[in-house]
């Protein structure tokens, strides 16, 4: 995942299907095990904000594990910090719309959220680093 900001603020995204809050980025897909976790990410980048979107991708800020009741296991998920750049969003299907959001004025609800180890880790990150 990407948490990409743009000044003082940190795109957003809602989800197609369920209407929570995600970032971009996405799983590995089957014959991608060997290749790089920033040449994944910049597939998935691609796929979930257009092809004109420049960012630069920094350093893993946080990581956690949500529930993924389908496949009866858990997915691991490492945020890196990314730097928007230039480009117009074009959003894939799996997302409604986006937000540029100032991490320091929003209200975070645990209900946006996948669970509580997620909202946990976005709210404590976003508590130290503003």
């Amino acid at each position: 995942k990407l948490l990409l900001r743009k000044g003082k603020e940190v795109l957003f995204l809602r989800a197609s299907d369920d209407g929570l809050w995600d970032i971009p980025g996405g799983r590995i897909d089957k014959g991608e095990e060997k290749v790089p976790l920033k040449k994944i990410l910049a597939r998935e980048i691609k796929e979930e904000l257009g092809p004109h979107i420049r960012y630069r991708v920094g350093k893993p800020l946080f990581q956690f594990r949500y529930y993924v009741a389908s496949q009866k296991a858990y997915s691991f998920l490492t945020v890196y910090e990314g730097t928007y750049l230039s480009g117009k969003i074009s959003l894939s299907p799996e997302h409604l719309r986006y937000e540029w959001i100032n991490p320091k004025n929003y209200q975070w609800k645990k209900k946006d959220f996948l669970g509580e180890e997620e909202y946990r880790a976005f709210a404590d990150y976003f508590k130290n680093h503003k």
